[in-house]
């Protein structure tokens, strides 16, 4: 499953550990040569169960941390982040995230749509399983 990441501005972490953020923006060229144009989770956000993605740690199926409830905007994939604080991991990443250390978000995905034009890859239509906090 290939992966993208993304520098994260979260403005805050709640004590309750929720937080805001963009999973995705759209119409920037990525070091891989991608661009994510908008609407490309629109299937994603009518099909995800619950409204939500998972929330991983560092892309480990094995260490879910949360939910990441989606939502698109003009700007991007807009997510609130719900870390289960009853999991040690999401502790963790809690505390990381407050602090600053964990600076990123990632998404595990598959490309459904998707046309090359001027040596860019248009991601046209992306089926996203998961939302990571990552380190780098």
């Amino acid at each position: 499953m290939p992966t993208k990441d993304f520098k994260f501005d979260i403005k805050s972490v709640n004590d309750d550990g929720t937080f805001e953020g963009y999973l995705s923006v759209f119409d920037v060229v990525d070091l891989g040569g991608d661009l994510v144009e908008k609407g490309a989770f629109t299937k994603t956000i009518q099909e995800a169960d619950g409204g939500f993605v998972p929330m991983l740690w560092q892309h480990d199926p094995h260490r879910p941390i949360g939910k990441l409830y989606l939502a698109e905007d003009d700007y991007g994939l807009k997510v609130k982040g719900e870390l289960t604080m009853a999991v040690s991991q999401a502790q963790e990443a809690y505390a990381l995230l407050k602090s600053g250390v964990i600076r990123g978000l990632s998404i595990g995905y598959k490309a459904i749509r998707k046309q090359m034009e001027k040596g860019v890859r248009h991601l046209k239509e992306i089926k996203l399983f998961e939302g990571s906090v990552v380190t780098f």
